[in-house]
């Protein structure tokens, strides 16, 4: 066997498999098994994924060959059961233009992605066409490493790619690392895309601190949706003598750059810190979230791990305002002046910048909640400013919308950090660095 995946609903299986003639084998339920359906294209993929529209089912199967029709599609809604071992053929499939030989097919949505070894396949699989013309509503787009801020010429390393479950488009992680070496990372980026065409990077790519900077991309990554956000997984091999110190780092799709591994508790501390032969060379991990928790699938080659791990995703929520104050209007920040806690500099581009709130303007220390104005002054580029307490995490939702060039405002009534910091934060969602005031009139305690 070379590949397996199995519909979501449990449906229908499809099996990669050695054994000549045969190829990609669909197989159905049958009682506690399931026995074969099936099959299509003549030869060994080494990935496979299914899409569902409802009551139709489409199977993708990915060839490592050379050339630009290297993905295969077959509709495989109607099962075909033709006598014996006789399956060779019995599902028609088709060749999808543009594609190229890969590994690693994800699908995600109705978007596919797969790494060719230096850029990223993304294949829109949205609008396909009715049986014996699939392909005919299908596009493929190559993206390479520049396109997510990644140095050119660099290979991918690793990858994941999933939904997000608050604005729905397709965000895709790339870790590469350097041609020249097996070892030495050269940097994580994450970008999005709602039609597999036009890339937005999610801000800056992110570097690893030593010793991890000399580290491998384990080709194992994943994206897991919470609730209301994406967490973005990949692991690292350190090279050392024995060359088994594995390290899992984990980021918010929401707020991207910082590392959240420090706070996630795992139930096995050798297993997030490595060092164990046990976890050398993890080669594949999947995973889903169930309230707080998050459970890890984790195949090494040799075995597989479960691990639980909870994850500080979404800050609890501050404490229940208990009266309104009223205050003289007051400017709490204004990033136009000279650099400072509540000063410049303007707030970098796809960053974020925290200011205490508790002992100024007449805010006290028991303040749970701001009411005020937020105003970004003649930006350069269109965005959205996200404000959220200083000791959570970035919200999907925007606070204000803005155009280059253009003065807006907007009201908002703002927790503050329930942690006794009294610290709020605001998030700049636009290429270009904006300046921003805060007039504050109220506050909740």
């Amino acid at each position: 066997m070379t590949a397996a995946v199995a519909a979501a609903d449990g449906s229908r299986v499809m099996v990669g498999t050695r054994a000549i003639p045969h190829g990609v084998l669909v197989m159905k339920p049958s009682g506690a098994i399931y026995d074969f359906g099936g099959e299509f294209t003549g030869a060994s993929a080494n990935s496979l994924a299914i899409d569902a529209f409802g009551s139709r089912y489409l199977g993708y199967a990915l060839y490592p060959t050379a050339g630009t029709t290297s993905l295969k599609v077959a509709d495989i809604t109607s099962f075909v059961a033709p006598p014996g071992n006789e399956l060779a053929g019995s599902i028609a499939s088709e060749s999808v233009p543009g594609t190229y030989g890969g590994t690693g097919l994800v699908g995600a949505g109705h978007f596919l992605v797969y790494s060719r070894g230096d850029a990223l396949v993304v294949v829109d699989g949205r609008s396909p066409g009715a049986v014996g013309a699939i392909s005919t509503g299908l596009s493929a787009h190559l993206f390479t490493p520049v396109d997510f801020g990644l140095p050119a010429g660099h290979n991918i390393g690793d990858f994941a790619a999933a939904i997000h479950p608050g604005d729905g488009k397709l965000y895709i992680m790339v870790h590469t690392k350097s041609p020249s070496s097996p070892y030495g990372t050269s940097g994580v980026a994450l970008a999005r895309t709602s039609d597999g065409v036009s890339l937005s990077v999610v801000g800056p790519k992110l570097t690893l601190a030593a010793p991890w900077a000399n580290s491998a991309p384990s080709s194992s990554g994943t994206m897991i949706a919470t609730a209301n956000d994406l967490l973005v997984m990949s692991w690292v091999r350190v090279s050392s003598a024995g060359g088994n110190d594995n390290k899992l780092f984990t980021w918010a799709a929401s707020n991207w750059g910082v590392d959240l591994t420090p706070s996630v508790v795992a139930s096995s501390a050798s297993f997030m810190s490595g060092g164990s032969t046990l976890f050398f060379g993890p080669v594949v991990m999947r995973g889903f979230a169930q309230g707080s928790a998050v459970n890890l699938y984790v195949g090494t080659g040799e075995a597989i791990f479960l691990l639980s791990l909870t994850c500080p995703l979404v800050a609890p929520p501050p404490p229940v305002a208990t009266g309104l104050f009223v205050l003289t209007p007051c400017r709490l920040l204004d990033t136009r002046g000279n650099a400072g806690t509540f000063g410049g500099p303007p707030i970098p581009a796809y960053s974020q910048r925290q200011f205490p709130a508790a002992g100024s303007c007449g805010i006290p220390a028991g303040a749970r909640t701001l009411v005020g104005n937020l105003t970004v002054v003649n930006p350069s580029a269109t965005g959205t400013l996200r404000a959220f307490a200083g000791d959570g995490v970035s919200p999907v939702s925007s606070i204000l919308s803005f155009t280059g060039g253009r003065v807006r405002g907007n009201n908002l009534i703002l927790g503050l950090a329930g942690d006794g910091s009294g610290t709020l934060a605001i998030r700049n969602e636009s290429p270009a660095a904006a300046d921003v005031i805060l007039d504050v009139s109220g506050y909740f305690e």
